[in-house]
């Protein structure tokens, strides 16, 4: 009746480090900043695609 669920693919450790020298050794500092969002918090590309900059905050802007 439902879709069988799959597992999402993620990227392994090495992959992920690979990843980030290439990056950092082409990319701009915009591309190191989205990948290490995307890798660090486990958003999705289009998670990350619609984040807008009000939507982050820090510590001690009073948002909890």
């Amino acid at each position: 009746m439902y879709p069988k669920s799959t597992t999402p693919k993620t990227l392994t450790a090495q992959e992920q480090g690979r990843l980030l020298r290439a990056v950092r050794a082409q990319g701009s500092r915009r591309d190191r900043a989205i990948l290490s969002l995307a890798l660090g918090t486990g958003l999705r590309l289009r998670e990350v695609a619609g984040l807008n900059v009000g939507d982050g905050f820090t510590e001690g802007s009073g948002v909890a």
